[in-house]
Formats: structure tokens, sequence, C-alpha cells
């Protein structure tokens, strides 16, 4: 006789499992180290098609800004009830400014932001018409941090470990 085994039941024991882990959040505090990024929403509504080209004129209704990458993560974080220490790098611009006010105006969240010069923050916006992203623009740069940059952010870490 072959032994089968209740994948219902093996579902079940997980998700008990993830509740204890979900529970013990408010004991913990997890250092959250990687890319910052600024996610812009822009909604509105479309109803016609541009005479220049053709896509959606979106004729804007209103906006958002939220937390994105390692930021979204330690959001996440302390939405569940733990402590979360953010190292990342921002730009000294309009993008990281709004990054340092969302982050400084979360609950449970400890920033530990670089301010990079002559490095823009990364900043993604959707153009949204309902449920349906026209365009995103990204704005970021892909390249290396310098390396007096990397070794303060590795300083960062470390302090911030201890």
């Amino acid at each position: 006789m072959q032994n089968v085994t209740d994948p219902g039941a093996e579902l079940i024991a997980r998700d008990i499992e993830l509740a204890a882990t979900v529970r013990r959040f408010p004991e913990a505090t997890v250092l959250v180290v990687g890319d910052l990024i600024l996610d812009r929403y822009v909604t509105g509504s479309v109803a016609r098609l541009s005479p220049e080209a053709p896509i959606p004129v979106l004729r804007p209704t209103g906006g958002r800004s939220t937390l994105g990458g390692a930021a979204n993560v330690a959001l996440n974080v302390a939405t569940l009830g733990g402590q979360a220490i953010l190292v990342g790098v921002i730009g000294p611009d309009q993008a990281g400014a709004e990054i340092e006010a969302l982050v400084r105006g979360t609950d449970r969240i400890t920033p530990a932001l670089l301010t990079v010069a002559n490095r823009p923050t990364t900043a993604k916006t959707r153009f949204m018409s309902g449920a349906h992203q026209l365009l995103r623009l990204d704005e970021e740069t892909t390249a290396p941090l310098p390396p007096d940059a990397a070794d303060a952010l590795l300083a960062l870490v470390e302090r911030e470990m201890e």
C-alpha cells in the first residue's frame, strides 16, 4: 500500500509556522541593506490618443509616493511589528528628500541613509489609468558607488550591526 500524505495538511503546518514567526516580529530587529527606490504613481484618466503618436493621453487627477526596493522591505518589517534599520544610498535631490521624509515618518524604521553627491536617487514613476500602467519612467544610475562612498556605506552597515 502506498503512503500518501495530505498536501493540505502540509500547507496548514506551514501556515501555522509562518503565523508563529509573524507573532514574534515585535521582538525582531532586522538590518535591511540595499537599493532605495522612490516609487511614484501618477493616476488619471485616458479618453483619447495623441495625434502625434499612437499613445494614450493621460489627464492626471492624483499621485502618491511610496517606499520601494529595500525601503519597502523595511516598511514590511515595520508593518509586521518588527524594528527595521534601513541602510542605503540617496542623492541630494527631491527624490532623496522624499525617501528620507517617508522613512522618518514611519514608526519602527531607523534610517541610516548615506547621501552621495552627484548621484541621483533612484525614482520610478508609473503613469496609471485605472489598473493599467501606461508607462514607467526610471530615473537612476547603474554606475558603481565611488570607492569613498562604498567605504562609508560599509562603515554604516558595521555601525548598525552593533
